[in-house]
């Protein structure tokens, strides 16, 4: 398992999360993929992060498998903190997924073999940057998104076979129009 160094920024928003009025948030280490599933079990989303990791990235190795649960577990503690109480749960909510597509970007082997996911995550980082008054910011996050959203469309065709016919010949329309617009 990869060990990785814990930046002092990170120590810094642990301790600004510990301050705010949500202070369960549980902010994902740099060595969560060494930690697998017993970093995500401490979370109160670590059951339904288990369903939905299965669910939506089928085919996984058993290490993507964890490492995916532990970050889905990690992006709604996320999204439960950006819905707070004060502006200051926002930014520290966009800190904290930020810090969760580091790690994904860290983790290229694990990322591509879920590319629809960090699609929708990246997208969901550039929307939060652009209410929080950082344009540049999301247009970066949703571009780098977009990556990881071609990866997925490549894997759907090639899935479809020559004899597919015209079942499931569509490809997330509402998210591919919804990402068009934000590009």
């Amino acid at each position: 398992a990869a060990m990785f160094i814990y930046h002092q920024s990170h120590h810094t928003l642990r301790r600004r999360a510990a301050q705010s009025t949500l202070a369960a948030f549980f902010l994902l280490p740099r060595s969560c993929w060494a930690q697998g599933v017993e970093g995500a079990d401490a979370s109160p989303f670590a059951f339904v992060s288990k369903q939905l990791t299965a669910d939506e990235c089928p085919g996984t190795d058993e290490q993507a498998r964890a490492s995916w649960e532990t970050l889905q577990a990690h992006f709604f503690e996320a999204l439960s903190l950006y819905y707070g109480a004060t502006a200051e749960s926002q930014q520290l909510a966009l800190e904290g997924i930020l810090r969760g597509l580091e790690v994904l970007l860290e983790n290229l082997n694990i990322a591509y073999q879920c590319p629809l996911l960090c699609a929708k995550q990246f997208r969901l980082a550039g929307e939060w940057s652009l209410a929080l008054g950082h344009p540049h910011r999301a247009r970066s996050l949703v571009q780098l998104g977009n990556i990881f959203k071609l990866r997925a469309m490549a894997s759907w065709w090639n899935s479809l076979g020559p004899d597919a016919g015209t079942s499931n010949t569509k490809f997330e329309p509402r998210f591919q129009v919804e990402y068009t617009i934000a590009l």
